[in-house]
């Protein structure tokens, strides 16, 4: 009966895959090493820029412009039927190679002695502990958890969300406290304040009321990043946003933070209009278990100019 047949594969065939995997492998390796050292030429060249006052973000999109984009192509002799499949193969090599040389060259830079770390790509800006937030129950048991990572924190309520997050904006506060996740899910309008006034998201964590049956996230956010420190056995996110129509594509970005261990948290395509036009974009949370970021954020900086960054946060789920 067809129910006790199963798929034997040929063993010549399995066998063939082996030795194929195994070729590749040694040629991969050889590619990485030719890939490592287009990155000592980089260090060697920033190491120069530095001595003459340029800093290292600066350096990078110098580097950014002088990558050497590598004429690779399909032989005529290949399958017809192959073709497009060989095509995303030299794709997908064009996106590791340059997530490997990010990260060749962040290592190198940090033997140096020019280390980049996420502060360099998230700067921090030392501000006042004062926040404001629109009033409740909700609201308050969020300001309970957030202020007990500052001294001497002073508050004051707003009418809105909107009002609270002018007067962060316009520096009258340095935090304001936002309704962020319900059930799961972001609460568009206050993705659209964000964005429209360029807050960074500083820290996150769920609010559960009296009865302990909410399923609310609140973020505390300001115009500035706040980096956490990396503690063994916390998860840390990263969220970005970068546009539908970016030099590189989606699947590309997240197959290149994979090879930093870097995982996926979500992704979300969000609408905004500006100027009468509708303009997409991703919104990517990145996360990882004290994990360190600056790898990634090189990356980004050199190859996807287009994207910013909307937050640096842990323990997202508490």
């Amino acid at each position: 009966m067809l129910s006790d047949e199963f798929f034997s594969p040929s063993e010549i065939t399995t066998s063939n895959i082996a030795f194929l995997s195994a070729d590749e492998i040694l040629i991969s390796e050889r590619r990485i090493c030719e890939v490592a050292e287009l990155a000592c030429e980089a260090v060697r060249f920033s190491l120069e820029l530095a001595e003459v006052g340029v800093d290292g973000f600066d350096v990078l999109s110098v580097i950014a412009d002088g990558y050497p984009d590598v004429d690779s192509f399909v032989s005529e002799d290949s399958l017809k039927a192959n073709r497009r499949r060989l095509e995303y193969i030299l794709s997908g090599l064009s996106i590791m190679d340059k997530a490997h040389f990010a990260d060749v060259y962040t290592e190198l830079l940090a033997k140096e002695g020019r280390g980049l770390n996420e502060n360099v790509f998230l700067p921090e800006v030392m501000e006042d502990e004062t926040f404001v937030y629109v009033k409740n129950a909700y609201a308050d048991e969020a300001y309970d958890v957030f202020s007990q990572e500052f001294s001497d924190p002073r508050v004051r309520y707003a009418d809105n969300l909107r009002e609270a997050v002018k007067l962060v904006s316009d520096g009258a506060v340095s935090y304001c406290i936002l309704p962020l996740e319900e059930r799961g899910a972001r609460l568009s309008s206050v993705t659209e304040l964000l964005y429209r006034s360029e807050l960074k998201i500083n820290s996150v964590i769920p609010v559960f009321g009296m009865d302990a049956d909410a399923d609310i996230k609140y973020a505390l956010v300001s115009r500035s990043f706040y980096i956490p420190k990396i503690d063994k056995g916390d998860d840390r996110y990263l969220e970005i946003r970068i546009p539908t129509d970016s030099g590189i594509g989606l699947s590309e970005l997240l197959f290149a933070a994979g090879s930093y261990g870097v995982n996926v948290y979500r992704v979300n395509t969000l609408m905004f209009k500006t100027m009468g036009e509708q303009i997409g974009y991703y919104s990517v949370v990145f996360c990882g278990e004290d994990v360190d970021f600056t790898s990634l954020l090189t990356f980004l900086t050199l190859f996807v100019p287009e994207y910013t960054a909307v937050g640096i946060y842990k323990n997202l789920e508490l």
